[in-house]
């Protein structure tokens, strides 16, 4: 039952902007869409390889074992992002940091405390509802529980049904 009310909260504030607002406010993340404030791309500059960067980064955080390349607006964001966890998933990371570098000079580009809480709150929302807890356990767990919880409404409709007929 926990495991189904966590899920169900989890879908909620990812589904509704206004719970998703209420959950960044009460960790003191921001509530605006941030994304927007990132560098734009230049149309004229040619931005650099993103790899020597990747490669700087898992010399700086030796004990990650994952970086994923994610770009918000490849087209309009004049920022490489990167993703550094301990283990990748569909929509979150275990562990995440994320660091940002400007396409065309490489020099870090920081944000501030209030966007990289709102990372932090949606990847965490996201991890309890994918199931990315306890590892294998936490997945097999998550996956029983949305078998339990999807099959309800037929097998309630089944036993509703059948008991109209029989009274027939």
């Amino acid at each position: 039952m926990l495991i189904c009310f966590i899920l169900g909260m989890t879908g909620l504030i990812i589904f509704f902007q206004p719970l998703m607002k209420m959950t960044m406010n009460s960790f003191g993340a921001t509530t605006e869409d941030w994304h927007k404030s990132l560098p734009k791309a230049k149309e004229s500059g040619q931005f650099i390889d993103a790899f020597p960067l990747m490669d700087k980064l898992f010399q700086e955080i030796p004990h990650k074992k994952v970086i994923k390349y994610w770009v918000y607006d490849y087209a309009k964001s004049g920022v490489f992002a990167f993703h550094i966890a301990d283990r990748a998933g569909l929509k979150s990371d275990e562990n995440r940091d994320v660091r940002y570098f400007d396409k065309y000079t490489g020099k870090p580009y920081v944000i501030s405390i209030q966007q990289d809480k709102h990372n932090k709150v949606e990847n965490w929302v996201w991890q309890l509802h994918m199931g990315q807890w306890l590892g294998q356990v936490g997945k097999f767990s998550t996956f029983i529980a949305g078998l339990i919880s999807t099959s309800l409404p037929i097998t309630g409709f089944l036993i509703w049904y059948g008991r109209r007929k029989r009274q027939k």
